[in-house]
Parts: C-alpha cells; structure tokens; sequence
C-alpha cells in the first residue's frame, strides 16, 4: 500500500468529501498520529485510507477552524434554508446543482 503525506488544502474535491465522511463529526486526540520528519520537525497528522494509497492529511489550527466553521454551518437552519435542505447529507458526493432564481 502506497503512503502519502499531504496537506488538507491538497486534497482533491473527492478526497476531501472522504475525509469528511470518515470524520463527520470532526477527529479526536486519538486520531491523531504525530511523527517527526528528519529536519526534526514534529507533523502531526490523520490517516485517510482509500483502497490503494493510506493517506497522512496533516492537520494545523487552519484545518480545525474550518472544520469547525463548516460543522457549525452545516448544523444551522440557515444552511438549510439557503440551499433547500430537507433531510440530512448521506455522504454522497453527486453535484449539487443550485436552484437559478
């Protein structure tokens, strides 16, 4: 199995979506690996695997807060009013196509 250490932000649209799936309600002290690269430097990281590749998504204070951001929006009835929601997200990653006005 191939290992690749990246960055949440380098993450493809369907990574991503992955990501969120496997961490729906965020990720926890114990999800967390922590490493340090040979510079001596520590990367602190979770594992996304797929069927091929397990993936290290490094993770910073920016990740968290957007998580955090996007977890609070998505609970709000503002989001769903805004976008037509009426039952909650299955994970799917189909295309959302926004209503025209």
């Amino acid at each position: 199995m191939k290992r690749v250490i990246t960055d949440f932000k380098k993450l493809s649209p369907e990574l991503a979506a992955l990501f969120l799936q496997r961490y729906p309600g965020g990720y926890g002290d114990d999800d967390i690996l922590a490493f340090k690269k040979p510079s001596g430097d520590w990367i602190e990281a979770v594992e996304l695997p797929t069927r091929d590749t397990l993936y290290l998504v490094k993770i910073n204070q920016g990740m968290t807060d957007l998580l955090a951001y996007f977890d609070d929006l998505a609970s709000s009835d503002t989001f769903s009013e805004s976008f037509g929601l009426e039952t909650e997200y299955d994970g799917a990653t189909e295309n959302y196509v926004l209503p025209e006005d």
